[in-house]
Order: structure tokens, then sequence, then C-alpha cells
């Protein structure tokens, strides 16, 4: 899609990173290379072109307390600023508002969907309770819940809720707004549990342990199909539906690559999710 997506990124780290070590094709455990490693940072950034058959070595779990970025192509191209404020964050250089200069406010889905949509690097959608912070009456930070569940575990009823967002206004840092809406969630609700999938490309592993979650599994990647002219990746699912086709359809390679040949797509990929549980009963 872009011969120079490797280089872009690499030129725009040694912009940002401000002469500070940066060293490319990383050695970061026994025959595992990252694209760049950012030593200060203790972060390592692997590249993942469109096209390119990603293996299971590539997306292994890597050493604890080394984070890696698992970067995709597609990403790059098409959410550039999401991108880039999420790089700016690991390297330390967003703009930082505290969290005790902040009110919190309940949102609608509206606002909910647009500041998740502008901000927000996976897909919006709406969610039973939802809140805000603000700052000097601008939104930039919210967080979002799902209706609660009734979850049985060792014969005990739970009332569980999931986290579904999480997210700061671009090239921006809340200190203590993760924690603030949390806690505002926690004093309405009284949940007994709270599940929060992570997304694997940008987190570490027990990166959530000390907020008081506990990882309780790591889900494997994921497929999805891009469209190539809007950037937007969808579950395969939603599109064979789309289309009333089922996965019994596209049973082969051959047939499912006959599919998105057909309709336009290119199949890509995530690093998986860390699936993360707080506890409260």
């Amino acid at each position: 899609m872009n011969d120079n997506f490797g280089q872009e990124v690499i030129e725009y780290l040694k912009k940002e990173n401000h002469g500070k070590p940066m060293v490319l094709n990383g050695k970061i455990a026994s025959e595992q290379v990252v694209d760049v490693l950012l030593p200060e940072v203790n972060c390592g950034i692997k590249f993942h072109y469109v096209g390119e058959k990603t293996s299971a070595e590539d997306l292994c779990e890597k050493p604890d307390g080394l984070k890696i970025v698992h970067l995709w192509e597609d990403h790059w191209i098409f959410n550039r600023e999401k991108i880039t404020s999420k790089m700016s964050s690991l390297l330390g250089n967003t703009h930082k508002i505290h969290g005790r200069e902040t009110k919190i406010a309940p949102l609608d889905n509206a606002r909910l969907m647009d500041f998740l949509a502008f901000n927000h690097l996976n897909m919006p959608f709406k969610a039973k309770y939802k809140f805000g912070l603000f700052h000097e009456n601008e939104l930039v930070a919210a967080m979002s819940f799902s209706k609660s569940r009734e979850i049985i575990r060792d014969g005990i009823v739970y009332d569980s809720y999931e986290l579904q967002h999480f997210c700061n206004k671009l090239n921006t840092t809340v200190v203590g707004g993760f924690s603030k809406l949390l806690k505002q969630f926690i004093k309405q609700q009284n949940p007994d549990d709270i599940m929060t999938y992570i997304d694997a490309d940008w987190s570490a592993k027990n990166s959530w342990s000390n907020l008081g979650f506990e990882l309780v599994d790591k889900l494997a990647s994921m497929s999805f199909w891009l469209d190539p002219k809007t950037g937007t990746r969808q579950s395969p699912h939603f599109i064979l539906k789309k289309h009333s086709k089922s996965m019994d359809d596209i049973s082969t390679p051959a047939a499912k690559m006959n599919f998105l040949d057909l309709h336009g797509f290119i199949e890509v990929f995530n690093s998986g999710s860390y699936k993360y549980l707080m506890k409260r009963k």
C-alpha cells in the first residue's frame, strides 16, 4: 500500500525522540527482532505490512517489562493522527492535564460516539453508561461501560460490567483521569466485578495490574477485512452477513481469497487482546 511506511515511521520517531537512543532492527530476545527499539522508554515497535502474512512468531509474547507496539500499515496510512498521538504518549510528549483540574459529567451516546470516532483507534459503539472529563468546558477524556450481566463463577452469581472504552483527547494525557472516571462508575453502580479487553497492539502484558485489574486471559490474533478505499477494518462475520454468506462459504483459502478479491477487501490482523478482571466481591 505504501512502500515508504516503515521509513516514514522511523523519520517521525527521529524527529519526536529528540536525539535519544533509537536502535533499528533491535534484538530483544533470542532470535527476536523489532524494527525500532526505544531504550529510554523500554519499548520496541514492530512493523506489519498489508498483504504480508503475519506469523505467530511476529505476534508472540515478548520479555516481561518490555512494551512491544505492533504497528499496522493501514493504521499508519488511514489513522495517522491517532497513531502519532499514541506514539507521542509513549515518548512522553503529550500535553498533560491533571485529573483534579477536570470535572466529571455524564455523556449521551451521540457525544460519546463523536469523541471516540475522532480520538480512538478502534471502531466506536454506543454504551449503557458513559462519563466524560471536562477541562475548561472541553471534553478531554471519556469512559464507557456495558449494561450489567449476571456471571456465575464457582457457584456464585456476580453482577458484572464490561469497561468498553477509555480514551483521551488526541495529543493529551489526563493524569489520573482513568482512575477518576472508574471511581465514579463504581460509586454509581457498585459492580461486583468489571471486565475489559485491552488491545495487545499497544498494551504490555500486566500493564493494568497496578490499576486493580487481574490478567485472566490472552486472546489470539484476530482477522479483519480492510476496505483499502476507506481504511475501514470490519469483522468478516459482518461483511459475510451483509452479502448473505456464511463462514462455510469461504472455508477454503481459495474461496476466501476469491471472495476478498471480488468485493475489494484485504485481510489484515491485530495481535490479539488481553482480558482483565477487577474483582470487587
